[in-house]
């Protein structure tokens, strides 16, 4: 059995998707982008945000994307093996 080595105060790279295009209406996601290492906007109708954080902010970051009314369709972590 493998044992769990994730940290909540470590800090990993996620994947976050989110529907659409949030770089075609940026008002109001200059914070979402910011937190962000890359924002890219791809064939499926969807932006794929990667950003690094540790547990705590990567919840904060979620409730922000929560607080703006957007889905999220995927949250993954990219760099933890």
């Amino acid at each position: 059995m493998r044992k769990n080595t994730f940290k909540f105060d470590q800090q990993y790279t996620y994947q976050i998707k989110v529907p659409g295009d949030i770089l075609a209406d940026a008002s109001g996601w200059e914070n979402v982008v910011f937190a962000c290492l890359e924002v890219e906007f791809n064939t499926e109708i969807c932006t794929s945000l990667i950003c690094y954080f540790d547990q705590s902010g990567m919840h904060g970051f979620l409730r922000s994307l929560y607080a703006k009314g957007m889905p999220v369709i995927l949250v993954r972590c990219v760099d933890h093996v």
